[in-house]
């Protein structure tokens, strides 16, 4: 609920003509947290055991808590009441193809996600999983402000197929890993990739929806990532006892490729169009 919140305050604030700069600006603060959090997370676990983890999210908790006492949210237009069971109550449909892609992309990064820091144990450079996310958001904090600013200037198209073009072959690489300098050339890419992508793809959602409905449309957005986050961990997991992390990350090269086919016909194509 956090999360919905704070990003629809966030695209309220922000002027529709830089929106695409703004939101890569606020995405940083997962990135960087995600980041960063682990590293504390370790640290602490090692020093002090795993209850000081759990007291200092605590903390962390309170002080936000504390800090949206001072946050003003821009009014919103007042909505009817609900009455009855209706889809579009709960879905924004301007922002679900792109949302749809969202979810599709999502299921093939949760790889990395569940599954780095047992495929770096595998090749015995445990190192290299923290790394890995330490280099990634680097790369995601340099490039985002950049690729928020074309976003806005030239569209979404300009920054997306590459963007998917980097996020293939960044799992091409890792499929072809055996040394630290692979996984952190593949952090390296995936963060142009990825990275990007999911920050423009959460500013479209936005931008495509009526001021009125931009909570319910990040609310779409992040529903479709989420799922994609939840489910791609059950379902890859069938697929590496046979196949391997070397073998699931080339399938997943390849899967992201069909992707952009779904972006074209979901979104790209009208993007083209209206340009």
């Amino acid at each position: 609920m956090a999360t919905t919140a704070t990003g629809t305050i966030i695209s309220l604030i922000i002027p529709a003509s830089r929106a695409g700069e703004g939101i890569g600006y606020f995405s940083l603060s997962t990135v960087v947290s995600t980041a960063i959090g682990p590293l504390i997370g370790i640290a602490m676990m090692n020093r002090l055991g795993f209850t000081s983890i759990f007291t200092f999210s605590f903390i962390i908790g309170v002080l936000c808590l504390i800090a949206m006492f001072f946050v003003k949210a821009p009014p919103l237009k007042k909505v009817q009441s609900l009455k009855g069971f209706k889809l579009s109550d709960y879905v924004e449909k301007s922002a679900l193809p792109i949302a749809l892609v969202m979810f599709f992309m999502a299921l093939g990064y949760s790889s990395v996600l569940s599954f780095m820091t047992n495929f770096t144990a595998e090749l015995k450079m445990i190192q290299a999983g923290s790394l890995y996310f330490l280099i990634y958001a680097l790369i995601v904090l340099i490039s985002r402000p950049f690729s928020g600013r074309l976003l806005d200037s030239r569209g979404a198209n300009v920054i997306v197929y590459p963007s998917l073009l980097l996020f293939a072959l960044g799992f091409a690489i890792l499929s072809q890993a055996t040394t630290m300098s692979f996984v952190l050339l593949a952090a390296l890419i995936m963060g142009l990739g990825y990275g990007n992508f999911q920050s423009t793809t959460q500013a479209l959602a936005v931008k495509l929806a009526p001021k009125e409905r931009m909570g319910l449309a990040n609310s779409t957005y992040f529903i479709c990532l989420d799922l994609g986050y939840g489910i791609g961990p059950f379902l890859l997991g069938y697929i590496i006892p046979a196949s391997g992390f070397h073998g699931v990350y080339l399938g997943l090269a390849c899967y992201v490729l069909l992707g952009m086919g779904l972006y074209y016909v979901l979104h790209g194509r009208k993007e083209r169009q209206s340009t």
